[in-house]
């Protein structure tokens, strides 16, 4: 719900925006001054420049549930059958959205649809954020694409795996950013990074991996070090 309001807020042009993907310091002056006005767009404020954290919140515990559903089902899952059951439900969340979406834009617009129709193609095939320059408007059109990528990376590497592969992925995913904001100082770069898996998988990592500590009290799939380090990093 809060994920929501965030968008729906944003569509406000006097609203402190987020630093979610890219940090801007002249937004959390912006926030501060709306602290020291104290009026009642504050609460609107609050909503629009924290509510994306509910996006690392949920990506957390996509992970944890996950672990929870398949962890411990003796008879192996298949690829092909994992993604299509997963993809299945996402398509019944996002077509009947986005393609009235399309629709009623393409009909203001008659160039609009022929001006994004490869988004649409792209967007429908959760494929959206892997363009170098995505399609992104307001709502929640790009996570689609996210989610499928981290469903990718848990049956890759922590369906019935050690977590030492998702360790490994994760420091990586960690240092690809660094790299990108510390030494090309790219921002453009870093911001693509962020939309896709790379920018996630570190509160997804958390997710699987607090969820097979309760489930695996033993370390079949971990120590608790591993999670210590985890915190750390965060």
């Amino acid at each position: 719900m809060i994920i929501i309001l965030h968008n729906y807020i944003h569509r406000f042009s006097n609203v402190v925006l987020e630093n979610q993907h890219i940090y801007y310091p002249e937004r959390n002056k912006e926030l501060i001054n709306s602290f020291l006005e104290f009026d009642s767009g504050l609460f609107l404020d609050l909503i629009s420049h924290y509510g994306h954290y509910g996006v690392p919140v949920f990506v957390f515990l996509s992970g944890y549930g996950l672990v929870i559903k398949y962890e411990k089902k003796e008879v192996p899952l298949k690829f092909r059958e994992f993604m299509k059951r997963h993809a299945g439900k996402l398509w019944l969340l996002l077509l009947p959205l986005l393609i009235p979406h399309f629709l009623i834009l393409g009909i203001k617009d008659p160039s609009y649809f022929q001006e994004h129709w490869f988004d649409l193609a792209l967007m429908t095939g959760f494929a959206g954020n892997l363009h170098p320059e995505p399609y992104i408007f307001h709502g929640p059109w790009w996570f689609f694409s996210l989610i499928v990528q981290l469903y990718i990376i848990y049956y890759a590497f922590v369906y019935h795996r050690n977590i030492r592969p998702l360790v490994l992925l994760t420091v990586a995913c960690i240092m690809v950013q660094a790299t990108a904001i510390g030494i090309i100082r790219n921002t453009d770069l870093l911001e693509y990074f962020r939309f896709n898996f790379i920018g996630s998988v570190l509160p997804f990592a958390l997710g699987t991996h607090s969820c097979t500590e309760t489930l695996f009290p033993d370390g079949k799939y971990g120590g608790s070090c591993l999670y210590s380090f985890y915190c750390m990093l965060l």
